[in-house]
């Protein structure tokens, strides 16, 4: 019996990035539920434990070991680091440059402005999307995909979506728009394809998920069992 070939990379990080979409839509969910601060950083530092909470649920329901996001914050400064960061081993890896590679976590608040200098939706333009196609921060070098987090703290998400696009199409025309089903519960989420001009590769998946935190979101059940392998929710 010949041996099995090791999956390709394209598959390892296609597995990854489903596993991080949905650890952070349950925490996001969880938040939702108990978040207090105003402030990003305050918000993301929130995050952090139910984030672990949730990788250990899953853990337990599969016995397959999940490394929880890394919370790369407060940043230092000059430092240009994401949020977040979800290391990947890289098993077809042939240097050391991509052994490590990383689903790269941006988030930001999304509402009216807060001072005539500060837009938080401007904000999620420029200091967010942007970043993923940046000489100077290289969000999402190398690997096909990356993520958008968006914490709603006041404003409707369609009021905020149709800014955010406006802002978009002065700073970045080349990005398509933004379309989200704000039909169904929060969080909400969409996706970019991305033509990359300063940053490989070229071609890139954007993910976008953005979360209502202004009011506690309706309790639900999100207990985790395990069938043939893959996890399942229980509401």
């Amino acid at each position: 019996m010949g041996r099995r070939r090791p999956p390709s990379f394209e598959t390892l990080w296609d597995r990854h990035e489903r596993l991080y979409r949905d650890i952070f839509s349950r925490a996001l969910r969880r938040l939702a539920d108990s978040r207090r601060s105003e402030d990003e950083d305050g918000i993301s530092r929130e995050l952090c434990p139910i984030l672990r909470e949730v990788c250990f649920d899953l853990y337990q329901a599969s016995r397959r070991e999940i490394r929880p996001p890394v919370w790369e914050s407060p940043k230092v400064e000059n430092l240009k680091r994401p949020d977040f960061t979800c290391a990947l081993i890289n098993v077809q890896a042939t240097t050391y440059e991509e052994y490590v590679m990383s689903l790269d976590v941006e988030c930001k608040r999304l509402s009216r402005p807060s001072t005539a200098q500060w837009n938080y939706n401007r904000e999620y333009i420029e200091n967010g999307i942007r970043r993923f196609d940046s000489l100077t921060h290289q969000y999402g070098k190398e690997v096909p995909s990356g993520m958008m987090i968006g914490y709603v703290i006041g404003m409707e998400p369609e009021e905020i979506r149709q800014e955010v696009n406006g802002h978009q199409t002065k700073l970045l025309p080349q990005n398509p728009e933004l379309e989200f089903d704000f039909a169904a519960d929060s969080p909400y989420q969409t996706e970019q394809r991305l033509r990359r001009r300063a940053t490989v590769p070229e071609t890139f998946k954007l993910i976008h998920i953005w979360v209502d935190l202004r009011r506690g979101q309706p309790g639900r059940a999100d207990r985790i069992v395990s069938s043939a392998g893959s996890f399942v929710v229980l509401r």
